[in-house]
């Protein structure tokens, strides 16, 4: 039995934490399950400030690995903090590093003082890494999946990738007990209106597209866990934690018909009353699959529709057009179930007609915009290979630097376009106004109407909880894409 401290860093600071960070909380369960003493230390969800961080450390100085999740947005913090701090306060004690973080930027967190980066799914990685690196009976070179130092300290060494995880239903569930869930990921909702217990949840890994502005960590093949699997965690949020809502976070919930249709099935047959959203790509859903949801309580699906512009979506490698859009976005209207879209300005090759083109989308298919994100080249993307040569000449910037400085794409951080940097950020600002000046604003009677269909019993909650609302919630929904 080895000792692991897990360390989820703070993120998204402008923001309450709302998302469950289940990669963590897999790394946890499956380490758990291998017989390992594992403790958590979720800076994120608590907030914690560097003195308190500093002495957690200190108090649990006598772990064999630390072993760091997050996502790439983190990487100032892990650099510049969290490795000095652990290598004072937990000497001698060997550092790994995954998620989205570990995947993307390798090479820079070894430099920064990892000493081992999992890249990809780590469940089967860690295992192995545990038992058997730090048992002394492999060798890293050994353990697909890697990336570490050499043993001389003078060369980054690389091991063959790591395989997909075929069936993720051979996987524990993740270790909810190890994490705040009453007083954070529960109490501050998702996508659920505010009053309700939303838990955020992920049924399948991987996708099957190649949006250039995207880096997955799970790569381009689509698995899906079964459905057994998936209501054994949804029956355990739902009497151990009580939860009213879940919001489906994957990239793809509703790729194959099939098991969605089963999906429907199931939850009609046990009579469940929780309400749930899902996130759809406007290429996959049709009329019969939106009512068949629908009809489950689903009351939202999520669509990245990026762009009004045809041109764009051809540039950002979207695969669809905007006529699939605007089906897909007044289908799901039509079921019955709010539709809220995200948009993308300043990729390659926008100009001040593209970003119009997106503006008149809005207006026609009477999409209230409330933000936009800057088109970001986060590492690991093909947007961000394509941004490599002149990063730093456009932001002055080396690499490392850039990516310390990188945030919510909400943020402007680099100038992919012909235009001057005032006249981007004035366009986007523009086009919001442009939306929301032709597009009125549902009435508090009309909005009230339609979520009282949608949650039913629960919009006693919803009621009960207004007096109260958080106006931290109201701009975490107005920021971050939910444009209705």
């Amino acid at each position: 039995m080895k000792r692991i401290l897990l360390v989820n860093p703070p993120c998204r600071l402008s923001d309450k934490p709302r998302n469950f960070p289940h990669g963590l909380g897999m790394i946890a369960a499956v380490l758990r399950e291998a017989g390992h003493r594992v403790t958590v230390l979720d800076i994120n969800a608590h907030r914690f400030n560097s003195k308190e961080v500093r002495e957690y450390l200190w108090r649990n100085r006598g772990v064999d690995i630390v072993g760091i999740g997050g996502l790439v947005t983190t990487y100032g913090y892990f650099k510049n903090f969290l490795v000095p701090s652990i290598r004072e306060m937990v000497k001698g004690t060997p550092i790994m590093v995954g998620g989205g973080l570990g995947s993307s930027i390798p090479d820079l967190l070894i430099q920064a003082g990892a000493d081992i980066c999992v890249v990809g799914e780590g469940e089967r990685t860690v295992v192995e890494l545990i038992d058997e690196y730090l048992m002394g009976t492999r060798r890293l070179a050994e353990i697909n999946g890697l990336v570490y130092l050499s043993a001389e300290g003078l060369k980054i060494k690389r091991t063959a990738p790591r395989e997909l995880i075929k069936n993720l239903s051979e996987l524990p569930m993740a270790a909810y007990d190890m994490f705040d869930l009453e007083g954070t990921y529960l109490k501050n909702t998702v996508v659920a209106e505010y009053g309700l217990r939303d838990a955020d949840m992920v049924a399948s890994r991987g996708c099957c597209f190649n949006c250039d502005f995207c880096y997955n960590v799970f790569g381009r093949g689509y698995r899906i866990r079964s459905h057994e699997h998936l209501f054994k965690e949804i029956v355990y949020l739902l009497d151990r934690h009580r939860v009213d809502f879940i919001s489906f976070q994957d990239n793809l919930f509703m790729a194959n018909k099939d098991w969605v249709s089963k999906f429907v099935t199931l939850y009609k047959q046990h009579g469940y009353e929780f309400r749930w959203s899902c996130t759809g790509r406007v290429d996959t859903v049709d009329k019969e699959l939106l009512e068949l949801i629908r009809n489950a309580n689903c009351v939202s699906v999520s669509y990245g529709i990026e762009s009004g512009s045809q041109q764009m979506l051809d540039n950002m490698n979207k695969r669809t057009t905007v006529e699939i859009a605007e089906d897909a976005v007044n289908a799901t209207r039509a079921c019955g179930m709010q539709a809220p879209c995200s948009f993308i300005i300043g990729y390659p090759g926008e100009t001040r007609e593209t970003a119009l083109e997106t503006a008149a989308f809005c207006v026609r298919n009477r999409v209230r915009l409330n933000s936009m994100t800057f088109a970001t080249p986060y590492p690991g993307s093909k947007l961000w290979e394509f941004c490599v040569p002149f990063l730093q000449e456009r932001t002055g910037y080396t690499e490392s630097q850039f990516i310390e400085r990188l945030g919510d794409a909400v943020e402007f951080t680099i100038n992919l376009t012909d235009m001057t940097t005032p006249a981007l950020v004035a366009l986007r600002d523009e086009v919001i106004a442009e939306v929301q000046a032709r597009v009125p604003a549902q009435t508090q009677a009309d909005a009230d109407a339609k979520d009282r269909a949608l949650y039913g019993p629960l919009w006693r909650k919803v009621l009960a909880a207004r007096s109260a609302q958080d106006p931290e919630y109201l701009e975490h929904r107005r920021k971050h894409g939910f444009n209705t």
